[in-house]
Formats: structure tokens, C-alpha cells, sequence
């Protein structure tokens, strides 16, 4: 698994498990994803359409009660829910991918979309994966190195 592999493939979907951000995409027939535990964000002709902070808060003003960790109820949620009938009608793809020092990535998607995840912990957490679906060596990368796991399969 390279991160070079994700270059051309269409973005599927996005969507959480709770405060984790997931997307799909598709390459030649391939289904890859990118699971993001940091800091993140999606922009939309550089202004943010989602973000991290999105899990956090109600979908509605007046939410009463409101418990981020149930799927539907955040900003996230519904966002993510514009964004995928979006990409539906649009071809968004995976133009270039840059990884800073840190191991921040900047993915530069067609339709002037971009991802990006940020560093935002000084421990060694677990920042982000990438990973072909169902095969193993996820590309798993930290604050301070990027490994590859081979035991894992999702």
C-alpha cells in the first residue's frame, strides 16, 4: 500500500465512526479508504464544508439532549450527507497527495476539493490509516513515523 495508489481514484463517500472520519474511494476496481484520527477538514473551493469540529456540535440549533455519538444527529452528519449526494453527480478524484514533515496530509481532489489532516497531538497517537479494503498492510501514520501494518484486514 502507497499513498501514490490513491492518485486517480474517485471519492465515494464520507461518513464517521464516531469522532473518526472515514472516506472511500475507488481506483481500477480497487476500493481503498483513508480512516483520519486527527485534525481534519474538507474544503470546497477553499472554504470548509466539513470538519472535525462538525462531530461535535447538533445537527439543528435546538437540538435538546443532544449526544454527538449517535450517527445522525451531528453537523457531521449532515454535511456528510450533502457531500455524498454530491459526489453522485460529480467525479471527484484524487488528483495529488503531499505529505508534510509531520505526516500531514493534503489531498487535492478534482472539482477544487481538498482534505487535509493536521497534527494536533504530542504523543505518538495514531493520526491516520490508508488501506486497500480487504487486504492487508494498512499504511498507518503517526506523529512521528509512518508504518505499515500488515496483520490488519477491514
Amino acid at each position: 500500500m502507497e499513498l501514490s495508489d490513491f492518485v486517480g481514484a474517485k471519492l465515494l463517500r464520507v461518513g464517521r465512526s464516531l469522532n473518526m472520519c472515514w472516506l472511500t474511494f475507488i481506483n481500477q476496481g480497487e476500493k481503498y479508504a483513508l480512516h483520519i484520527q486527527s485534525a481534519w477538514n474538507i474544503t470546497e473551493h477553499r472554504i470548509v464544508i466539513l470538519g472535525d469540529n462538525d462531530f461535535y456540535n447538533p445537527k439543528d440549533d435546538n437540538e435538546e439532549n443532544f449526544d454527538w455519538s449517535v450517527i445522525g444527529s451531528t453537523l457531521f452528519d449532515k454535511k456528510a450527507e450533502q457531500i455524498n449526494d454530491k459526489l453522485l453527480k460529480l467525479d471527484v478524484s484524487v488528483k495529488e497527495i503531499q505529505l508534510s514533515l509531520l505526516n500531514e496530509l493534503t489531498i487535492l481532489l478534482t472539482n477544487d476539493y481538498c482534505i487535509r489532516t493536521f497534527s494536533n497531538a504530542s504523543d505518538n497517537s495514531e493520526m491516520w490509516r490508508a488501506f486497500e479494503k480487504g487486504k492487508s498492510g494498512h499504511l498507518v501514520a503517526y506523529s512521528n513515523n509512518i508504518v505499515i501494518n500488515k496483520e490488519r484486514t477491514l
